[in-house]
């Protein structure tokens, strides 16, 4: 397993603990910070072209804490499907300046 797909294994272990059995679909928030409002503009419509859905955007609470964007999407959690879904969630972000933080789903037990 590539090094960088390890917290999805992490957030389902969690989520396993919890009682969750992994077999229901939910919504699925994925997080992303950016150094200017254009870039997280910029990221949130590749989002939005690729299928996801925006949530929400998140103003810098200090400075340097970056411009945020969460997106979403419906779907089991399963550790195929993050892997594919936070590796194209990275490129996004990457390629406006930004850094994908990760996402988190209710437990549904």
């Amino acid at each position: 397993m590539p090094e960088n797909d390890q917290p999805n294994r992490a957030v389902l272990d969690v989520l396993m603990e919890n009682g969750d059995a992994l077999t229901e679909a939910r919504e699925i928030d994925h997080y992303a910070y950016f150094p200017t409002p254009t870039f997280r503009a910029h990221y949130i419509d590749r989002c939005i072209e690729a299928g996801f859905r925006l949530r929400g955007t998140i103003e810098p609470h200090r400075p340097g804490s970056g411009f945020g964007a969460v997106v979403f999407h419906k779907d089991v959690p399963g550790e195929e499907v993050l892997d594919a879904i936070t590796d194209v969630l990275r490129a996004f972000a990457d390629d406006c300046e930004g850094e994908y933080d990760g996402w988190e789903t209710p437990v549904v037990s």
